[in-house]
């Protein structure tokens, strides 16, 4: 006697309506979804709704709620490979694999009250937009009754269903419209969560920033005060909003100051959220729909610290006037503080840079100096205290403070990394060859080449970096005499201006070698590279090691 198959499932029948749709015409998808699922759970009600607000399957990946997928083999998923951010990385050096959902189902219970959750994935135009649809499905008889309950209304029932729909929404919405453990980034015209970002700028702390007492502690008291005084701005009657401009120089720590400001807010008691516009650029809309999504965001997310990095290249002559309307026009902006930064104050238009109530106070960026230098020099030396090749002594520092006049803090930076390559290359040359030392080693520090020698030898016959290079043999009397003009503009450091306990340090010598190297590369400048922008906020930056603006 034959067996009669059995009845196919609500999953297999609903499986079948979607591929029946998608095979065919169509002209609202959604509809169509949400009538055949109506139609296949009679017993649940059933509500759609949109990634874009409930990131479901995120809070479950947060342990909020708990997911298991009940599609079997009706699914449309994808196994695909996500290769590591930092292939560097050992913990990450594998990638990960991840699924690509389009179609699937799964049992989803919060709070011990069981839902069904369909996910839909299509093409929503020619262009091959991608629109996502979400189904929450609740059935309607009360759950948990005992058999002989009452028979339940079907209206009340109906009501009772969508409004623990309604409940697990409502969580899920509040939880995804918050950042956890992440910051907002406004990039091709909307906004993403960025966790990776999140945790480079954790690591940056005030001690890490070298700056003037008097910048740094204006910048902290002006923003931490600003957030700590919503009362004594609503008792003024005062909208409770600020604006700070950021400028100077390129590599002078604008960058590594904004994300000293983000970690201050995020780790306070009130844990302020940063928002980061990165560009505003989008084919579709354009940068004025930008404008709105970036203001309609923060003021929702207030109070925030709102962000615009290099705000002369993002607040430009077409869309001056929505984003000025934006910033004070008749919308509140109560709890907004916003940080702009740039590296050319006079380009940013005069109703920007010099009206207040706009952007209210501006701290300018300039070269560190004398002390500052000797500061980033000394911090250097306690991150490398205890390395057996290389001690920064307070002697070392001073003395490398007062050589490196009208560097700035990138190049500084680049002073220390330049050093500690050329050092480490000269100590694994040694022990190749015996510890002879008497080979040269090219350093890969540096963007010039710059030979280190014996220690006794170093700087001997102005041994600057670029000499012993052959000459091109058809330069005329006058290019030689140029040539020669410009090399006597950058001197290397003699004997006499080394300090006495330092003339036998050759980590200090190298030191010497490539100062005299940056300082040519300074002066190799044209205008243009001179006034070439610095940074964004980037993955992997930390710290002082970070200086670019």
């Amino acid at each position: 006697m034959s067996e009669f198959p059995a009845p196919p499932s609500s999953e297999e029948i609903a499986f079948s309506s979607i591929l029946s749709h998608f095979t065919g015409k169509r002209t609202s998808t959604e509809l169509s979804l949400y009538n055949a699922l109506r139609r296949d759970y009679p017993d649940y009600e059933v509500v759609a709704t949109t990634n874009a607000c409930c990131h479901l399957l995120s809070f479950v990946e947060y342990g909020m709620a708990t997911a298991t997928p009940k599609h079997g083999h009706n699914h449309d998923i994808s196994r695909v490979y996500k290769p590591a951010t930092q292939r560097n990385k050992k913990k990450n050096a594998g990638g990960k694999i991840k699924d690509e959902v389009r179609f699937g189902v799964w049992e989803y219970v919060w709070e011990g009250i069981e839902y069904i959750y369909y996910h839909v994935e299509y093409d929503a135009n020619a262009y091959a937009t991608k629109e996502t649809i979400l189904f929450l499905l609740n059935r309607r008889s009360p759950l948990g009754d005992s058999p002989d309950a009452a028979p339940v209304d079907a209206t009340v029932a109906s009501k009772e269903a969508k409004e623990r729909i309604d409940k697990l929404l409502m969580a899920v919405g509040i939880w995804s419209a918050d950042v956890h453990s992440e910051i907002y980034v406004f990039d091709e015209s909307h906004w993403r969560k960025d966790r990776k970002l999140y945790l480079s700028i954790m690591g940056t702390k005030w001690s890490d920033v070298i700056l003037s007492p008097s910048l740094k502690d204006g910048i902290i008291s002006d923003i931490t005060t600003f957030f700590d005084s919503e009362e004594m701005y609503t008792s003024l009657n005062i909208p409770w909003k600020r604006g700070i401009i950021l400028h100077g120089t390129p590599g002078n720590g604008k960058t590594i100051s904004i994300k000293a400001l983000i970690n201050t807010l995020q780790t306070s008691e009130r844990k302020i959220p940063s928002l980061y516009v990165k560009n505003l650029d989008n084919c579709s809309y354009g940068p004025k729909h930008s404008i709105r999504e970036i203001f309609s965001r923060a003021r929702t997310m207030a109070p925030c610290l709102l962000i615009f990095e290099d705000l002369d290249s993002l607040v430009t002559a077409k869309i001056r006037a929505y984003f000025l309307n934006e910033v004070d026009g008749l919308e509140s902006n109560d709890g907004i503080c916003m940080i702009g930064s740039t590296n050319h104050l006079s380009k940013l238009d005069p109703a920007i840079a010099k009206r207040p109530s706009r952007f209210d106070r501006k701290y300018h960026f300039g070269l560190p100096g004398l002390a500052e230098r000797e500061a980033y020099c000394a911090y250097w030396g306690e991150k490398l205290e205890g390395k057996e090749t290389v001690e920064v002594t307070g002697v070392m520092a001073r003395a490398t403070a007062g050589f490196t006049e009208g560097f700035s803090f990138a190049y500084l930076k680049e002073l220390v990394l330049a050093s500690l390559v050329a050092v480490a290359t000269r100590t694994a040359e040694e022990q190749v060859k015996g510890g002879g030392g008497e080979e040269e080693v090219e350093s890969a520090g540096s963007d010039s080449t710059v030979v280190v020698e014996r220690a006794d030898t170093v700087m001997e016959g102005g041994g600057e970096a670029g000499e012993g290079v052959e000459k091109d043999k058809t330069e005329t009397p006058a290019e030689k005499k140029e040539e020669k003009k410009e090399k006597e503009e950058v001197k290397p450091i003699s004997e006499d201006e080394i300090p006495e306990e330092l003339k036998d340090n050759v980590f200090f010598r190298v030191l010497c070698q490539q100062i005299t190297s940056l300082r040519r590369e300074m002066n190799d400048k044209g205008d243009d590279e001179k006034v070439e922008a610095g940074g964004e906020l980037e993955y992997g930056c930390r710290g002082a090691e970070d200086d670019s603006d």
